[in-house]
């Protein structure tokens, strides 16, 4: 009896440890059941493909898929940043994708939908934010054009921006429409004289839709 039961809590271990194996780390489990002589072809087969529905797979798939998914949009968090803008109230985002071009190179476009509270309240912040519908050309490099800038303007401005981490501000282009204006302050991208980085921001609020349209081009 004795060495009865010794065989019977043997196998009754092997199959525990199967089983824990099988849901905390199925490498092993696929070892084991390599290893085991008494099983045959088929019953190996069903369990090598049993760890499909192991809940260590499912967790690791599912991880993938979200990470995947954080992967292939925008930060709405690093939008905020770029726009010096914070959204405060309920909205939902109709699109929100990243365009790769090449290893480096994308184009991330996000597209949001207000309510009205959300909306008054981001147009309160733009029309309040600084430099706001200012309207001043800066010419860049241009020499001959240079004269009809106010360069006292031109270095608040670049000295603003290159403080707060912002490529430009906001203006309004007619009655219906917000957008975030980059100026000329090179013959380069702002990001690329202010930050040394190579990017483009461009947004446009619609009154008329209350809508978010947010365009990161990055070379």
């Amino acid at each position: 009896m004795r060495i009865e039961e010794k065989a019977f809590k043997c196998k009754s271990m092997k199959k525990l440890l199967l089983v824990i194996s099988w849901i905390l780390f199925p490498p092993i489990f696929l070892y084991i059941l390599f290893q085991n002589k008494t099983l045959d072809t088929r019953r190996k087969r069903i369990g090598y493909f049993s760890i499909i529905i192991s809940p260590f797979t499912i967790i690791i798939l599912f991880t993938l898929i979200v990470w995947a998914g954080q992967y292939n949009n925008f930060s709405i968090d690093e939008m905020e940043k770029l726009l010096n803008i914070e959204i405060k109230g309920d909205y939902s985002v109709k699109k929100n994708e990243i365009i790769s071009n090449g290893n480096q190179d994308y184009k991330a476009t996000v597209l949001i939908r207000l309510t009205d509270e959300s909306f008054s309240n981001l147009i309160s912040q733009i029309e309040k934010s600084k430099f706001f519908n200012l309207n001043q050309e800066f010419y860049g490099n241009d020499e001959l054009k240079w004269i009809k800038s106010d360069t006292a303007v031109y270095w608040k401005v670049r000295n603003y921006l290159e403080v707060v981490k912002l490529t430009g501000y906001w203006i309004k282009s007619d009655s219906l429409t917000f957008e975030f204006y980059e100026p000329t302050l090179s013959d380069i991208p702002n990001s690329a004289i202010l930050f040394h980085k190579a990017y483009i921001v461009e947004a446009n609020i619609s009154k008329k839709d209350k809508t978010l349209k947010f365009v990161y081009t990055k070379y």
